[in-house]
């Protein structure tokens, strides 16, 4: 199955690899899959985000052609669709094996956090900025207090958007915050975690 993932381009039938995939996690449970499944997994999935991310760059390029017109657009938009499906499959997908496997997954997590950093900050694409801060409350939720390693990749992001012009990227934002400040306040409220999230709000409530 995630052979398939590696050669299949029509992201319409990689939806359905995925989710098939998100079932296999579901039945077999707790640490199911193995390093190299994870390693292998997470190469692929790296390379799909990839790919993601110069198709929406090319989709940018030919909404600024002077050429652009309304039946281009429509095609576009059906092609975002689809891709953000895709986006979903995967967000589940990594969400079911941080469920499934822990801080066990970060040695493999790391190899991603360059590409969901990119989401972040590469493309201009809001369901791009949401999908990232999904995954990292994923990690929050299913890694704990671990999850503060990676503070650096997503605190400042998610506290600017807080504050974001756009609804969905606040809503978003401000979720991922809380459940930051939650699993902090939970395991050590006083610790140097809960006091950063703290100075963080403050900084927030100030602006």
């Amino acid at each position: 199955m995630l052979d398939i993932i590696n050669r299949e381009l029509d992201s319409t039938f990689l939806c359905k690899i995925y989710m098939s995939l998100q079932k296999c996690i579901e039945y077999l449970g707790n640490n199911c899959l193995t390093p190299e499944l994870l390693d292998f997994f997470t190469n692929l999935t790296i390379s799909q985000l990839d790919e993601y991310i110069q198709r929406t760059k090319r989709r940018t390029e030919y909404r600024n052609d002077q050429d652009h017109d309304a039946e281009d657009e429509e095609n576009l938009q059906e092609e975002e669709a689809d891709e953000d499906a895709l986006l979903n499959k995967i967000s589940k997908a990594i969400h079911l094996i941080l469920k499934t496997h822990g801080t066990a997954y970060l040695p493999y997590f790391n190899n991603l956090v360059p590409i969901v950093d990119r989401f972040m900050n590469e493309i201009n694409d809001i369901a791009a900025i949401q999908w990232a801060f999904c995954v990292y409350a994923d990690l929050i939720e299913f890694t704990g207090v671990t999850s503060w390693e990676y503070q650096g990749h997503f605190l400042e992001k998610m506290v600017s958007g807080i504050s974001s012009s756009t609804a969905d990227i606040r809503h978003t934002a401000a979720c991922v915050y809380a459940q930051a400040c939650a699993v902090a306040v939970i395991n050590d409220p006083n610790s140097l975690i809960s006091k950063s999230l703290q100075v963080s709000q403050y900084q927030t409530d100030m602006a």
